[in-house]
C-alpha cells in the first residue's frame, strides 16, 4: 500500500501524540522502535515535503497545531478509529486549524468574541468571521462519538443561534472591523471533528472540519437555503 510506504501509522501516530513542537529523529527513532534510521529519515522527508511537518534542521522537526491535524487526517485516511485519532488534539488546536482555513477563503477573523446583550447577559462565539457580506458566527465542537450526540448537537444548534441573536443585536460593531452596509448577512455555524449523523437542524450547518473548505467555497451558492440573521437597521453600524 502506497500510504504505508510512504509515512508509516506508527511514526504519525507517535508524532501526533507528542505534545511538545519540537521533536529530534532520535527520540523519534525511540518513540515508534524503527532502528532504521535511514528509513525513518525517509518517512520524515516525505512528511516534510507534503508540507505535514516542518523540518528545523537535520535532526529535528517542529509540529505545529496544523500539523497535529494533518497528521490525524493522515491517520484516518489510513483507518485508525476516528475517536482514537480525536483524544489526542485538543479544542485549540482544532479551533486554531478552523481560523487557518477561514483566512485562508479571505475572511476576517476574530477568536474567543465576548460581548454583553441588552439585558447584560454574557456570550462568547469561539470565532467571528467576516467576508464581504456574510458574517459566520462560529461554534467548533471538539467532540468524539459518544451517546446522546444527536440531540447534544441540537442543543448547540440552538443555543448558536441563540448567541448569534445577541450579537446581532449590538449598538457598535466598529472593533470588529465591519463595514457599514445594509445587507450584512449572519450565519451560525458548527463546525465539528467528526460526520455527525445530522448536516443540518432548523438551517443551521454542522460541516465537519475536513469538509469546511468546500463548505466556504459554495457558501455564496445555497445560502439562500440557510439560518440568516439580519442586522436590525437601527442600530449604528460602524
Amino acid at each position: 500500500m502506497k500510504f504505508m510506504a510512504r509515512y508509516d501509522t506508527q511514526v504519525l501516530s507517535s508524532l501526533l501524540k507528542y505534545k511538545n513542537e519540537l521533536i529530534s529523529i532520535e527520540l523519534l527513532a525511540g518513540l515508534t522502535g524503527i532502528d532504521d534510521l535511514d528509513r525513518l529519515k525517509s518517512i520524515i522527508d516525505a512528511l516534510v515535503t507534503d508540507e505535514i511537518i516542518n523540518r528545523e534542521n537535520h535532526h529535528q522537526v517542529t509540529l505545529t497545531p496544523k500539523s497535529r491535524l494533518k497528521l490525524a487526517f493522515l491517520l484516518i485516511k489510513a483507518g485508525i478509529d476516528v475517536e482514537h485519532v480525536a483524544k489526542h488534539l485538543d479544542w485549540k488546536e482544532f479551533e486554531g486549524f478552523t481560523k487557518d482555513i477561514l483566512l485562508l477563503h479571505d475572511f476576517n477573523v476574530h477568536s474567543r468574541v465576548r460581548f454583553k446583550s441588552s439585558k447584560k447577559k454574557r456570550y462568547e462565539l469561539d470565532l467571528l468571521a467576516i467576508r464581504n457580506s456574510i458574517i459566520l458566527c462560529i461554534d467548533c465542537k471538539h467532540w468524539s462519538a459518544r451517546t446522546g450526540k444527536k440531540h447534544a448537537l441540537k442543543n448547540a444548534v440552538e443555543k448558536q443561534v441563540e448567541r448569534t441573536i445577541a450579537f446581532s443585536n449590538l449598538e457598535d460593531f466598529s472593533k470588529f472591523d465591519i463595514e457599514k452596509r445594509d445587507d450584512l448577512q449572519l450565519m451560525p455555524l458548527l463546525v465539528s471533528w467528526l460526520v455527525e449523523d445530522i448536516k443540518t437542524y432548523q438551517n443551521v450547518p454542522i460541516v465537519p472540519i475536513f469538509q469546511l473548505s468546500n463548505f466556504l467555497n459554495q457558501i455564496d451558492a445555497y445560502i439562500d437555503e440557510l439560518k440568516i440573521i439580519s442586522i436590525k437597521k437601527r442600530y449604528k453600524i460602524i
